[in-house]
């Protein structure tokens, strides 16, 4: 549930729903502020399970990246052994290993890769969601 308290701006809502990896108690809320510097030109690590570094927790096997991008700037996300990677496009357009272009709103799911490479067409707000790959994983229908 979001409050938009300006009388100004819209506010843009992006909610992600996991299913817990552990005993879950109920749902949990939180939010943190991460600057510009923190996410200019590179992945910044927002949610982890393990809440490092000032992170936000999860309850799930996942983390969440987000990255702010200049025109044309490219950027690499290696992948672990054994994840998927959903890549969100928060605002602006980027093009996928130079091949598919994503507008705001759009996604892309990146599974049995390597690794998610891609290039900013003009400025870009990305979320890379990487997930565990189990014998149940499922990602809009494909295994």
């Amino acid at each position: 549930h979001v409050h938009n308290r300006s009388r100004h701006a819209d506010a843009h809502v992006f909610q992600l729903i996991f299913a817990p990896s552990r005993r879950f108690r109920g749902p949990a809320h939180a939010q943190r502020r991460f600057t510009v510097a923190e996410r200019r030109e590179q992945w910044r690590l927002i949610a982890s399970s393990d809440a490092g570094d000032g992170t936000l927790q999860l309850l799930a096997r996942a983390r969440v990246y987000s990255t702010l991008l200049r025109d044309g700037f490219h950027v690499v996300h290696e992948l672990r052994a054994r994840r998927a990677a959903l890549l969100h496009v928060i605002a602006g357009a980027c093009r996928i290993g130079g091949h598919s272009q994503l507008g705001a709103g759009d996604a892309a799911a990146f599974v049995d890769e390597r690794s998610v490479s891609l290039t900013a067409c003009g400025d870009a707000e990305l979320l890379l969601i990487e997930v565990a790959v189990t014998p149940s994983f499922r990602w809009n229908g494909c295994r």
